[in-house]
């Protein structure tokens, strides 16, 4: 006897009736069901963006969408794997019905249909909020980091995104004072290493207090900001810039402003600081910081699975609208596996309850 298993069937066996590509795939197999689902929506304005009159015939749209789909949600992002495994991979094979797609023609694809896609990510949606699955009743927020795909000589320098991140991304948060005599009492030392940094380990803005009625900052030794001049810089809204008169014998200079720096500290402002001021006075009340708890599993819990189960951390376009698009096909891949996860439970509950009935 020999010890090693022995297979099943030979490389080189014949057999009387090969097996077809429905036979390959088991009936509760997402595969399926994911192309069931693509095969019900509206290709119609997918359709219109081909010219029937020349070369061979197109592949259908939904079997283009599907592959590039199925592949997110199998963490295959690259146009090559995903070429190979249409012709080496049996579900892949079953979405294409054994057609032959080349990397090239993924590639253009993913990157061509931005306005139908977006009404595909529609469709689907409104497929969940027939199930029950979305309701509207509220919106949540959140933000992640994804890495580029850029070129060396185009990114920016980490000099210019500290830059970026003083006077974008600290402004989200009010002034964390609002009258240092307030806060600090008699011992304002005591609070100054607790003060809020910004990338560039220097004071942020949410330090300095805006006076609305004055047009003004204060920093926090209570000295004043004025409106010095209004920035206007291609690509940005219009800002205006307030700077200390005098910094001298401040102790907070050190970490407050550019050791090289030969003026005041600047605070930028927009217009719509007004607002972030509003929000942040809303989030800090008991009904804000109540509604914020619920935003972990809305917000947050998507960003981990696109990232960690989906594979998510670079883009592979370049160029905003490029990546804007593929985007778009990454949270209609994420939508699209939370509906087919949720059918198939409908499903599979109905399943048992007809097996109960008979039984």
């Amino acid at each position: 006897m020999e010890y090693w298993d022995k297979a099943p069937r030979r490389r080189d066996q014949i057999v009387l009736f090969a097996p077809t590509l429905e036979d390959s795939i088991s009936e509760d197999h997402p595969v399926r069901l994911l192309e069931e689902i693509l095969r019900q929506r509206d290709w119609s304005d997918w359709e219109v963006e081909y010219d029937g009159t020349r070369g061979r015939p197109p592949i259908p749209p939904w079997v283009m969408a599907g592959v590039i789909l199925y592949g997110l949600m199998r963490r295959v992002r690259s146009s090559h794997i995903l070429e190979y495994l249409c012709t080496h991979s049996i579900d892949y094979v079953w979405l294409v019905e054994g057609r032959t797609l080349d990397y090239s023609t993924i590639c253009k694809f993913r990157s061509r249909f931005r306005k139908p896609l977006k009404d595909l990510f529609r469709q689907v949606v409104k497929v969940g909020m027939r199930m029950g699955l979305v309701t509207l009743l509220k919106v949540a927020f959140d933000g992640t980091r994804v890495k580029a795909n850029a070129s060396r000589s185009q990114t920016w320098t980490a000099e210019k995104l500290e830059v970026v991140a003083d006077t974008r991304e600290d402004r989200q948060t009010l002034p964390a004072v609002d009258r240092i005599e307030e806060n600090f009492g008699a011992k304002p030392e005591a609070e100054w290493a607790n003060l809020p940094r910004n990338g560039r380990k220097k004071l942020a803005a949410s330090c300095f207090v805006y006076d609305a009625e004055a047009d003004c900052y204060y920093c926090p030794l209570g000295r004043v900001l004025h409106c010095e001049r209004t920035k206007h810089e291609p690509g940005w809204e219009a800002q205006r810039l307030y700077r200390a008169q005098d910094c001298s014998g401040c102790p907070l200079a050190a970490v407050c402003r550019d050791p090289h720096a030969k003026r005041g500290r600047t605070i930028l402002r927009d217009a719509h600081e007004p607002s972030r001021e509003r929000m942040y006075q809303r989030m800090h009340s008991p009904e804000g910081q109540a509604t914020y708890a619920l935003r972990m599993h809305a917000a947050e819990t998507p960003f981990a699975f696109i990232k960690f189960a989906m594979g998510v951390r670079q883009f592979l376009l370049r160029g905003l609208a490029k990546v804007r698009t593929e985007w778009l096909w990454i949270c209609t891949a994420y939508n699209l596996r939370k509906l087919l996860t949720a059918v198939g439970r409908l499903r599979a509950k109905f399943a048992k309850m007809v097996v109960e009935t008979t039984s």
